[in-house]
């Protein structure tokens, strides 16, 4: 759980820098190598997606991936208690529909 922290906190550093420095522009991507990080902020939260190759296919799997969690009402019911709480989101709460978004 430490490094799931360490990650978060960092991904979320490098969102803020993106508002502060462009001012209120995000940063959208990261790329490093083959590896690109994809954020994503809608509403209150903050999406990432890490991935090698093929940005388009990424950006519209990591944007159905969005759009599926923000129309479940349950789902979107136990993000907001998570974020209240400043806790992070396990992946086993999210995991069927990760593999049926991102594993497609």
């Amino acid at each position: 759980m430490r490094f799931t922290g360490f990650i978060c906190g960092l991904l979320t550093a490098i969102n803020n820098f993106g508002k502060d420095v462009f001012v209120g522009a995000e940063t959208d991507r990261i790329t490093y190598r083959r590896y690109t990080v994809i954020l994503k902020a809608p509403d209150a939260l903050l999406v990432c997606y890490i991935f090698k190759d093929h940005l388009y296919l990424a950006i519209l799997k990591l944007e159905q991936f969005i759009e599926r969690v923000l129309t479940d009402a349950a789902r979107c019911r136990a993000l907001t208690e998570v974020q209240q709480k400043s806790r992070v989101l396990g992946l086993s709460a999210l995991q069927a529909l990760i593999s049926e978004v991102f594993q497609s």
